[in-house]
């Protein structure tokens, strides 16, 4: 390198250590020299920590250890549910229930916790309207929402409605699921029933089939489970507004769903496990639903509509038939209930 040549100046780093160095080597300073070390290193240990970079040391390598044996829990599930994931939500709750899946049992349990716990309950007239088709009908939907009480529970038939697309933050989501065998048994029977008042003399063949002979000659439409095919599914209503939510096992909404579950649900219950179920709503939503164990045990008078519907004496075949039509439901059911499970064991 030659005399004119600029050198360049020694990093930060290569600085520090020289001046410790020749500051050890002082025998006077080397009591300074120990506690400018010690003052260095705690404000860099102090950083780290609260970028969170340290704490990745102390997280568990293995979070499928904690699973019980035999218990599938897809990797999109392993994340830890905890009161800090609603800081940032929107405080009122919003059950957009799923047709024919426990949610009046659920209705009556809110009712009564209204005793006990300071919320108001409000729940909406409408039953056919899942899907609102225009971004005027949503806006409008997520403008009325907001103009609950702030500590209120509010529950309707609604397809997914991202509330961030209009500026406001999201809900506190909540929902529950069942058997899709068995809930798409439980819907046809219940639509039927219903379309029996007013119905023409001509129309009462419609009404009187029974499903085995509707899913044998597959032509009407709630009997008709072909891919592709317009349907109000459970997926649709984790999935979205988007027409695609409600095609009949669209591996695009299948996945849209599960992915709003993680980052917008925080309790999906199964009707099967509603034991476990009311156990994680209680723990994850005690300011609803504190004491819902409790008042669930007490009293089995909140089990409503049981047995309004005609007998269902649906045989093995059909239900195979119907089952084997229903594969994007069923993987996004064992999902819900892998994950319900997970949430269960988390409660200590």
């Amino acid at each position: 390198m030659g005399d004119n040549e600029m050198k360049a100046p020694p990093s930060r780093l290569r600085r520090f250590l020289y001046a410790n160095y020749y500051c050890l080597r002082m025998q006077g300073r080397r009591l300074w020299c120990y506690g400018f070390i010690l003052i260095i290193l705690s404000l860099l240990s102090l950083a780290l920590l609260r970028s969170g970079w340290l704490q990745l040391f102390y997280q568990n390598p293995h979070p499928q250890s904690n699973v019980a044996p035999g218990l599938k829990v897809d990797s999109g599930v392993m994340r830890k549910f905890v009161a800090s994931d609603l800081q940032n939500r929107n405080p009122r709750l919003f059950y957009n229930r799923v047709p024919k899946c426990g949610s009046s049992t659920l209705n009556s349990l809110l009712k009564n916790l209204t005793a006990s716990n300071p919320f108001i309950y409000t729940s909406s007239p409408l039953l056919d309207d899942w899907f609102l088709a225009t971004q005027d009908m949503q806006k409008s939907f997520v403008q009325q929402f907001m103009k609950l009480p702030v500590k209120s529970v509010f529950d309707r038939h609604l397809f997914f409605l991202d509330f961030t697309r209009f500026g406001q933050p999201n809900p506190i989501y909540i929902n529950m699921i069942r058997d899709p065998t068995d809930r798409f048994i439980s819907e046809f029977y219940f639509r039927r029933r219903l379309q029996k008042k007013g119905t023409e003399q001509g129309e009462r063949k419609w009404y009187d089939e029974d499903l085995e002979h509707c899913i044998r000659k597959a032509k009407d439409y709630d009997c008709r489970l072909v891919d592709g095919m317009y349907i109000k599914n459970m997926i649709a209503f984790f999935c979205g507004q988007d027409i695609e939510c409600s095609n009949h096992n669209s591996k695009w909404a299948l996945e849209k769903a599960k992915e709003n579950v993680e980052k917008f649900f925080t309790v999906v219950g199964v009707l099967e496990d509603i034991d476990i179920t009311l156990r994680v709503l209680q723990h994850q939503l005690p300011q609803y639903f504190s004491g819902v164990v409790e008042l669930y045990k007490a009293s089995q008078d909140h089990v409503i509509n049981k047995g309004l519907n005609r007998k269902q004496n649906v045989s093995q075949d059909v239900k195979d038939v119907i089952r084997k039509n229903l594969t994007a439901e069923y993987e996004f059911y064992d999902f819900i209930r892998d994950r319900l499970h997970f949430q269960a064991q988390l409660i200590r």
